[in-house]
């Protein structure tokens, strides 16, 4: 499938920016594609994923991420791989935004972004504060998608 820029859904998860260009519906299940804009100070707590791996491809600015025992910094042209049952976390220790290309196989998962998130009409609204209360949210949510959440994000600002 095909979908145009704005046939995409963007949601806003975690204090993150998600732009959805393939999903599982589209590849059968097989794996699913999306777009992140992560903020200055944004990314996820620290989590663990049981049924996929997830690949990280980056485009713009730069990004620390912890995978298992190793934490590194990428940037524009690196990819990283957190296979599943591997603790990871990124986290934009920067002051400009980074932006990349995140792959999940299979594909699912990219559903509990609607439970957790809110879908908003322009890629350029900014997304709100993540509360202890959000954080909680996406941890009973992530649950049922086999991915639980380790503890607070790498740069421990949430």
């Amino acid at each position: 499938m095909i979908r145009k820029v704005s046939d995409q859904v963007i949601i806003h998860a975690a204090g993150d920016i998600y732009r959805f260009l393939t999903t599982a519906e589209d590849t059968n299940g097989a794996y699913a594609l999306w777009h992140a804009t992560i903020p200055p100070g944004g990314g996820p707590p620290l989590h663990v994923h049981h049924n996929e791996d997830e690949r990280f491809d980056i485009l713009t600015g730069r990004l620390r991420f912890r995978v298992g025992e190793n934490d590194l910094e990428a940037g524009p042209g690196d990819s990283l791989l957190a296979r599943r049952d591997v603790p990871h976390a990124f986290y934009n220790e920067t002051d400009e935004p980074a932006t990349m290309l995140i792959h999940v196989t299979p594909g699912g998962m990219e559903q509990m972004f609607h439970e957790f998130g809110k879908v908003v009409v322009s890629p350029d609204a900014v997304p709100e504060p993540v509360t202890p209360e959000h954080i909680e949210k996406i941890s009973q949510v992530t649950k049922r998608y086999g991915i639980e959440v380790l503890g607070p994000p790498i740069g421990g600002v949430h």
